[in-house]
Parts: C-alpha cells; structure tokens; sequence
C-alpha cells in the first residue's frame, strides 16, 4: 500500500469516526439535558437586577405539617397559598437578602426536568420575583432536589437542583417565621 493511500484510508476513518461521535453525542441524552439546563430567559433577567420589595421568600407547609399556630397570617378559614402549598410565613426581601437568593438559586440549578416530575415534591421554600410586567415564582423542594418554576401563575417547567437548604432555612428564622420540618 503506497503512503499517499494509506493517509488517504485514515483521513477516511478519521473523518468516518468525527462524524459518529458527533452523532451519537446528538442523540445522548446527556446533550438533551446539556441544552436545556439554563433556566428560560426572561426568569434570568429577572433575576438579574431585582428591586428591593419585589421579591418575597415563603416557608411552605409541604402537606405534612396541619397545626394552626405554626401560620404567620392565618384568617379565619383557610391559610394563604402559594401555588397549592399553605403558607406558614412570607417576608419581602432587601436588596442583600435579594442578592444571597438569588445567588441560591442559581448555584443549586443543574438542569430542565420538564413539565412533570416523578416521585416526591414536598417544597418548604418559595420565591417570588415580581417585576412591573411579570411575576416569576421559584416553589423549591430540597428534599427531592427540585423545583418548579411559574410565569404569572402558570407551570413553566421543573428543575433538578442540588446543595442543602441551609441558607434558605436561615433567612427564613432571620424573619422570626417558622421553617417547616
């Protein structure tokens, strides 16, 4: 075999080898997620530059927890909701406060998990970005490492996260509200 078809044959395999690797890397569902890890856009710019009072934490009752007393603002009849979930406490943040949310948030994100979830979802922390045109809200389960995301009140998606609730859990007794067991 002469030199000249040999560089020819692997130039061939070479390129033959690009091209499966390529497409078998389309095909992964490591690439699926890869591409749709990032949260949408306009949750992004939201979260870019929020004002102080436009963002509100909440300790939520996961379902497990009934007993009256543990309710911040509980009116005769039902506690307040948010997104299905009893409220048992809610604080507009400050700017800091803002900051270190944010910042949460955006470390513990991994990737788009879709419009269903499987297994438990029993969030105890929720947050809400409100801008003048839209309202952005993060209902956070650290329990089953996810959260579901809302555009003015409707279900985007869910997201695999990761990490403790630590900071979450600190901010909410910094405000003297109860943190759901």
């Amino acid at each position: 075999m002469t030199t000249m078809l040999r560089r020819k044959c692997r130039d061939f395999v070479l390129t033959l080898a690009v091209a499966v690797a390529a497409a078998l890397l389309a095909l992964s569902p490591l690439s699926a997620s890869a591409q749709s890890s990032a949260l949408p856009e306009d949750f992004v710019k939201a979260m870019e530059k929020p004002e102080d009072g436009t963002v509100t934490l909440y300790s939520l009752d996961p379902g497990k927890q009934m007993d009256k007393t543990a309710y911040q603002e509980w009116n005769d009849g039902e506690p307040p909701r948010f997104h299905k979930f009893n409220v048992l406490g809610k604080v507009a943040l400050n700017a800091k406060e803002v900051t270190a949310t944010v910042e949460e948030i955006n470390a513990v994100t991994r990737e788009s998990l879709g419009a269903k979830v499987d297994g438990c979802f029993y969030p105890r922390h929720g947050v809400s970005i409100r801008t003048c045109d839209n309202s952005y809200d993060f209902v956070i389960c650290y329990s089953c490492a996810k959260y579901a995301v809302y555009r003015n009140g409707t279900l985007v998606g869910y997201y695999a996260m990761s990490g403790p609730p630590d900071m979450m859990n600190e901010l909410v007794k910094s405000h003297n509200i109860v943190v759901a067991k």
